[in-house]
């Protein structure tokens, strides 16, 4: 089924309206087994592998601590959105999508900050300007502002 994309700032009734489609449990529910297989599969790993390192970049010391839990659950819930997408118009991918993506890169920069420099006193504040930075990426593209914004400093000399 063809979908034509609702920027956010186009039309926010109709961008809203796409959320109380009953297309948006069958979403839901995807997106729910994407999290459990993705859980599953790190943690599945992390028992094969003997990981509980704190220090460990993909598994941290937890499940979810790692990078491998939200770098898995972003690549399910692409596949998941690719699949869904050849049949029923898509709204909670449109958002969960971008979230992923912020969490991959936050996951992976504060991880690796954590790692290298784990006493550093300026890595805290260095963190927070990654997680930042992140947000405003993702709430950018969902508004559509991105490619915008994007096009202006392409236009900085």
């Amino acid at each position: 089924m063809a979908t034509t994309e609702i920027s956010m700032l186009e039309d926010v009734g109709r961008w809203a309206e796409a959320f109380l489609r009953p297309t948006v449990l069958v979403e839901l529910a995807a997106l729910a087994a994407c999290l459990g297989l993705a859980w599953l599969l790190v943690s599945l790993l992390q028992r094969g592998l003997h990981r509980g390192d704190p220090r460990s970049i993909l598994f941290g010391a937890r499940i979810v601590d790692g990078a491998l839990f939200p770098l898995a659950l972003l690549s399910l819930a692409y596949v998941a959105r690719t699949v869904l997408l050849q049949w029923i118009p898509l709204a909670v991918f449109k958002v969960a999508v971008p979230v992923l993506v912020s969490l991959v890169v936050i996951r992976i920069g504060v991880k690796v900050l954590q790692v290298a420099y784990p006493e550093a006193a300026w890595v805290r504040p260095i963190e927070r300007s990654i997680s930042w930075l992140a947000w405003l990426g993702m709430v950018l593209w969902v508004t559509g502002l991105l490619p915008l914004v994007l096009d202006e400093l392409d236009q900085i000399h």
